[in-house]
Formats: structure tokens, sequence, C-alpha cells
């Protein structure tokens, strides 16, 4: 499962917030020439998994550029499956 919490709006911030029951998220940004994958840490306690946020990735003038159809792709791994979420 993933969840990208985040608006995509000029008002939203730049950092993009994931959630995610899998190992790892990959994050692609715009048109796919530039992805980061973070680990999905599983914490302890009454929170099994802590969110992943990705530092500085949103820009919402740089976005203008892209059409509509381009935009951000979520990808999860977990036992060897990859799971997305636009």
């Amino acid at each position: 499962m993933v969840f990208i919490a985040h608006e995509m709006s000029p008002f939203s911030d730049a950092d993009v917030v994931v959630f995610s029951n899998c190992d790892s998220v990959r994050l692609s940004v715009y048109d796919g020439t530039e992805s980061r994958t973070l680990p999905v840490v599983h914490a302890q306690g009454h929170m099994p998994n802590a969110p992943v946020i990705f530092k500085d990735v949103w820009d919402f003038w740089e976005a203008r550029e892209y059409s509509y159809k381009q935009k951000k792709l979520a990808e999860s791994k977990y036992g060897g499956r990859r799971n997305y979420r636009r």
C-alpha cells in the first residue's frame, strides 16, 4: 500500500510525505528522469511504519512545464512485488 499525502498545489510544501507498509518507496518526479528511493522505517510500538519524507522534491512552477498527465509516481516494494500509486 502506498499513499502520497501531498496536494501538489501552488501552496504545497516542497517536501512530499508518503505512507507505506512496504520495505522501501521510490518517488519518480515529473518526467521520470529523477527518482529517489528511501527505506520505510518499521518502528516498534503502536505505529508500525513511519512516514517516508522526500525532502525538497516539489516545485509548482517547475511542475507547470509538464503536462497534467505526467505526475509523481510512488512505487513500493514488498516481498519482491511492486506496488504503484499516482
